[in-house]
């Protein structure tokens, strides 16, 4: 008797049954075109509803919940201030000499600006002093004919005074000093002497110094109170420079 075998892997079928399977009716081939289309729309309709669901939510916090501008602000000489869109923290002695004078801030006649105290520089002050020529004479009036009594001119307690010419570029020398010495150290540093408008004007203001003439034009020194930023460069990061 022959071995029995059994293939149940394969599928035994006749020339008719093939001829029948190549046959299809019209339900037959608009079935898959169907499914595929519903497919399609199904995962669009999800989609659409997720995006719509998280872009919704957003909208309704942003308009309930508006994003909250920096604002300055002073207590005494602590004072903040808004720049590039961020808060920077520093000082500032008030709105005229006798507000600093009560806050303790200190004068420095060679920058002609009130500091608090731990935004003066009495190292490149002092050094300052110790230079030839730094013993101004100082009136009331464009015209130089009522001079103001020293202490007053050197105590910071006036807004404006005109000292002779001569007072301006020593003081523009002094406070590139003073920039220098505060940026190696990392000492507050007020935001007249940062703004690259005061250097371009000191570098024009030195390259008269040779005129003869020049000498005889007025000078004026204001008492200012500039912002003092703790950091030097702001809102710069120290640790990335």
């Amino acid at each position: 008797m022959a071995p029995w075998f059994k293939y149940s892997g394969l599928e035994y079928k006749t020339v008719e049954d093939k001829e029948f399977d190549n046959e299809s009716t019209d339900e037959e081939i608009l079935t898959p075109k169907k499914r595929k289309t519903f497919s399609l729309r199904t995962l669009l309709a999800f989609v659409g509803g997720l995006a719509f669901g998280v872009v919704l939510p957003m909208a309704f916090k942003s308009s309930m919940f508006p994003k909250k501008h920096p604002v300055a602000s002073r207590d005494g000489y602590y004072a903040t201030k808004v720049v590039n869109g961020e808060l920077i923290e520093g000082t500032q002695c008030g709105d005229s000499w006798q507000e600093a004078k009560a806050l303790g801030c200190i004068y420095d006649k060679m920058a002609s600006r009130w500091y608090a105290p731990e935004c003066f520089d009495k190292e490149s002050f002092d050094a300052m002093m110790m230079e030839p020529g730094t013993n101004f004479t100082w009136f009331s009036d464009f015209e130089h004919t009522i001079e103001v009594p020293a202490e007053i001119a050197q105590h910071g307690e006036f807004e404006l005074l005109y000292p002779l010419y001569n007072f301006h570029k020593i003081h523009c020398l002094y406070l590139w000093r003073k920039m220098h010495h505060s940026l190696l150290n990392n000492l507050p540093l007020d935001d007249d002497l940062m703004e690259e408008d005061h250097t371009v004007h000191c570098t024009k203001n030195l390259l008269t110094w040779a005129d003869p003439t020049v000498s005889e034009v007025a000078s004026i020194a204001h008492a200012g109170r500039p912002f003092c930023r703790r950091n030097p460069l702001g809102v710069m990061p120290l640790e990335l420079v």
